[in-house]
């Protein structure tokens, strides 16, 4: 494998920022990435990827040789459409004064192909020539290029083909196969030359023309069918109305409906079909691609909203464990994903990432879903076909996991190696002592320890509602031999926190950090511990807020704009919320779900990004950005609905009478009312109302069919 030139490439703390307020289409492995006017500027990290590769690397239009003037931008809430409102410049030359011509600009991602209609309408007296054009280039930069990494050697970029009014630019790579864009314009006479097309319209005063373009992308000779502008269009509203049927949740207040809409609709346009099922791919632009732990905690979030996301992640998972071992990769027999590449760098070994496996939490968070998903669905028949895989993670969890015997779960510190640091906080300089000096050698994470006694706890009934009573009780008695070990080697009574990790020396690292918020997610703390954690989390030192920090400003190495030193994630937030309302601290569950909601007010399109940066709440302002952060993120996307569940205290059991449990719920003070229509249990179907009248909540039926409980405790 060739050396990376930079190996902080692999940290996503290195990542490039992105151009502000971009505007981002995504169908299956195809996305795009513009600035708010529709156009790909060169050296902004926008374009046209597919596969891991920049299929488009300039698409940028003029009208008389300048840029419009930018009106207005939006995305339809469905993610499906870009609609752009432009106008001339001033341009006494051309006899066009400011605002004369309208242009109105649409663009969608279809079935591996693009479609744009630019639609010119002359609001001025008298007639008028314009000449728009389109300024193009294709590069077939790999991700990593983009984020930093400079390669040995590239491909060979191949001659353009004009013919008529479609151009073909395409690129030979290393890997052997041949990377193609095609531009095909209609509606009216364009000349192309290899980097340009021009179109001259003449329009009478009130007339209007349209000018439409359909790019192809693909590799080999995969070549895709384009189909004209309407028909795709067409196609993906039918399609887009048949996934249409789920569960809808809505609030009094009309900005955290947003926040919803965009969410679900964030989480749909993710979704992406792979080899081994519907998955939700991590985010745009860094992470289009699957990745074991995002989906899973994605799907974890979501799994009571809409249990099929957790169903698709188990499929796919399953069918790309690892049943051998390869220490470059780190698979071993058992073992869960941790990511999966396909561009020209990954099929070349140039990254190893075209299946890694360095991830240490993936597999138990696994097994957690798999048993959620079962007691969210009582779907028996898919979990028996999942058996043999859970054993299998579980055995890798006994094994391979424990490197040394000790009962937790390990990985073994790599200084200066892609990924070295295999928990979620995985950047270079993540784990270390109170003195800021960085942890070596064989590492027991926290939140690692928990998700293996959450999985272990919650896998038990399901063991023995599908018959196997043995395993059933050993994986009960597994769970709490872990939980008296854990308390014991990771509470620091000292510090009334939970150490970060166990380092080489088995010595606890007392680092404040969220963390331990994950520590009551999985229900492995003692009560009095979750209530100083609790307390802990909701100081200043931690809340900035917006939300919870990773971690606690004071501590070494705090950096409020710093990857894992302090910035704010969204989902480590919504498992810490969904913590603290397991232990009863729904005070603190409300004020985390008030933070983060303020955030979205701030962001463009109510889209959370998958990080932002922990410096303090000041006033009205609004949060700072992390440079880089994905957005969407399906990570951040899933928060809001993890972030209800906990605040409703929500339960829902299909196994057995199916039941939807309410514990103390709560709802903050920007609702009202929440509704919660089309969820569905089994056969059944229910439609409920939550109204908070002051500090009292109440839970109404609205509509229900078929069998199904409803249960309030308050």
């Amino acid at each position: 494998m060739n050396a990376p030139t930079r190996r902080s490439l692999f940290a996503t703390e290195a990542a490039v920022p992105l151009f502000g307020s971009a505007r981002t289409l995504k169908d299956n492995e195809l996305f795009a990435i513009m600035d708010p006017s529709g156009d790909i500027v060169p050296d902004q990290q926008q374009g046209v990827f597919r596969a891991e590769t920049r299929f488009l690397s300039r698409w940028e239009l003029r009208l008389n040789g300048e840029h419009p003037i930018l009106l207005n931008s939006t995305l339809k809430q469905d993610n499906s459409l870009l609609l752009v409102d432009l106008t001339n410049p001033e341009q006494p030359d051309y006899g066009l004064s400011q605002g004369t011509v309208h242009m109105f600009r649409t663009r969608f991602l279809w079935c591996k192909g693009s479609y744009e209609r630019l639609k010119v309408v002359n609001y001025g007296a008298t007639a008028t020539t314009l000449g728009l054009s389109f300024a193009y280039s294709a590069d077939y930069h790999d991700i990593f290029e983009l984020r930093g990494l400079v390669r040995p050697a590239r491909g060979r970029t191949c001659a353009t083909d004009i013919q008529g009014q479609r151009v073909t630019l395409s690129y030979a790579g290393l890997d052997q196969v041949t990377r193609r864009t095609r531009l095909q314009f209609s509606g009216s006479a364009t000349t192309l030359t290899e980097s340009t097309a021009l179109c001259v319209l003449r329009l009478e005063p009130g007339q209007e023309a349209a000018l439409f373009i359909t790019s192809a992308f693909w590799e080999g000779d995969d070549e895709p069918v384009v189909l004209d502008y309407d028909t795709a269009y067409s196609e993906q509203t039918t399609s887009l109305l048949g996934a249409q049927g789920k569960t809808r949740v809505t609030g009094s207040n009309p900005q955290f409906t947003l926040w919803l809409d965009r969410s679900a609709a964030d989480l749909a346009m993710l979704m992406t079909e792979t080899p081994c099922g519907t998955y939700p791919y991590a985010g745009i632009p860094w992470h289009s691609a699957a990745f074991g732990r995002d989906g899973l905690i994605t799907a974890l979030q979501t799994v009571w909203f809409d249990p099929s996301i957790a169903r698709g992640v188990l499929e796919s998972l399953a069918m790309s464990q690892a049943d051998h071992v390869d220490s470059d990769r780190k698979s071993e027999p058992g073992k869960i994903l941790h990511e999966t590449r396909r561009g020209e760098m990954a099929a070349l070994n140039e990254v190893p990432f075209g299946a890694y496996y360095g991830s240490i939490d993936s597999t138990p968070l696994f097994v957690l879903l798999a048993a959620l998903y079962y007691e969210r669905t009582a779907d028996s028949a898919f979990l028996e076909r999942l058996w043999p895989h859970i054993e299998r993670a579980l055995h890798w969890i006994q094994v391979y996991g424990d490197r040394d015997g000790d009962g937790f779960i390990e990985y073994q510190q790599e200084p200066g190696v892609a990924l070295g640091h295999q928990g979620w906080r995985d950047s270079p300089e993540a784990i270390f002592d109170e003195r800021g000096e960085l942890a070596l050698g064989s590492l027991a994470l926290c939140e690692v320890q928990a998700y293996v006694y959450a999985a272990k706890s919650a896998l038990a009934p399901v063991a023995r509602a599908l018959g196997y009573d043995v395993r059933a009780e050993q994986l009960q008695s597994e769970a709490q031999a872990l939980q008296i070990r854990f308390n014991r080697a990771f509470w620091r009574p000292d510090k009334r926190f939970f150490a970060l990790a166990l380092d080489g020396d088995k010595r606890p690292l007392g680092i404040f950090g969220s963390h331990a918020g994950h520590a009551l997610f999985a229900g492995i703390a003692s009560k009095a511990a979750a209530a100083e954690v609790a307390a802990a989390v909701m100081d200043e030192a931690f809340f900035s807020g917006w939300g919870v920090r990773t971690l606690a400003r004071g501590q070494p190495r705090h950096n409020p704009l710093s990857y894992h030193h302090g910035a704010v994630w969204p989902h480590d937030n919504a498992l810490l919320a969904a913590g603290l309302a397991r232990y009863g601290h729904k005070d603190a569950v409300v004020r985390i779900t008030e933070g983060l909601f303020d955030v979205t007010r701030f962001m463009d399109l109510h889209r959370m990004p998958a990080v932002f940066s922990g410096l303090g709440r000041h006033h009205d302002e609004a949060p700072t950005l992390y440079a880089g952060a994905c957005s969407p993120s399906a990570l951040a996307s899933g928060s809001v609905f993890l972030l209800l569940q906990s605040c409703l205290g929500l339960t829902i059991r299909a196994v057995g009478s199916p039941s939807i449990h309410f514990a103390y719920p709560r709802l903050p003070a920007f609702l009202t009312e929440l509704r919660i229509e089309g969820l569905r249990v089994n056969a059944a179907t229910v439609d409920l109302v939550v109204r908070r009248y002051r500090e009292d909540v109440s839970v109404n039926v609205l509509f229900r069919h078929g069998e199904l409980d409803v249960i309030v405790v308050r």
